[in-house]
């Protein structure tokens, strides 16, 4: 039961890891993306994410099936999967509004281009060329930003699952220690009951050695007595 648990917990972890990367490659496409594409790409995001969501739910039904000493690592886990979830659902979100925000501005520029070169506003044109280049550069800026921001996250992450599986070690040694020092308990208990029951069989072994030395006496005193009695009754035989 185990061995197929933690098989298909495995599995679980690499359709997850899976679909993570694949949406922080589309998050990275959606800055380059245009109309219908765009919407395309953030359909897929979402599709992966609730496959996330779905082999997330499987990993907590799994984890009832794992050993006790592994569940608090498989429960931080999850944690770290749901969090990173919630994250590229709002880099995706923010990736996309400001995609959109610098869309419509771009729009409201050329707008205003058009009309100048109409009337033959060359400086206009130049300034609109300016602006746009300055918008793709903060784009390109806040692009960096967010995959920096959400490396940091992941890190953090990991460094939380680490901290986890610590914990769940140090319980379980903590485990250990208690059998170890209920074992030497038991042992000293022993070791006690022992010392008393040599104690006795040395009283024991004590008082035969002074009632075989008190016959050994009391023999001897009947034969010295009667060795005397029989040289009287000669004497005065004679």
């Amino acid at each position: 039961m185990f061995s197929s648990a933690q098989s298909d917990w495995n599995l679980y972890e690499k359709g997850i890891e899976s679909a993570f990367s694949q949406v922080e490659d589309l998050i990275k496409d959606i800055s380059t993306s245009t109309g219908e594409d765009r919407q395309n790409i953030i359909s897929q995001i979402n599709s992966q994410l609730c496959d996330a969501d779905k082999m997330i739910i499987s990993l907590k039904s799994l984890i009832h099936e794992m050993p006790l000493d592994s569940r608090q690592a498989g429960e931080g886990k999850i944690k770290g999967y749901q969090a990173r979830v919630q994250k590229l659902r709002t880099s995706s979100s923010q990736s996309a509004r400001m995609v959109a925000d610098n869309d419509a501005m771009r729009k409201n520029l050329l707008g205003n281009a058009g009309q100048g070169v109409e009337m033959g506003d060359l400086d206009g044109m130049e300034r609109m060329r300016k602006v746009t280049s300055d918008l793709s550069k903060g784009t390109d800026i806040l692009d960096d930003t967010i995959l920096v921001a959400t490396g940091t996250e992941d890190t953090a992450t990991g460094i939380l699952s680490e901290l986890d599986k610590q914990k769940s070690t140090l319980h379980s040694i903590g485990e250990h220690n208690s059998d170890i020092s209920g074992d030497l308990g038991q042992g000293a208990g022993l070791l006690r009951r022992m010392q008393i029951r040599a104690k006795q069989n040395s009283f024991i072994i004590i008082m035969i050695i002074i009632v075989i030395i008190a016959l050994i006496a009391l023999i001897i005193f009947f034969i010295v007595k009667d060795a005397i009695d029989k040289k009287n009754a000669g004497k005065e035989g004679q």
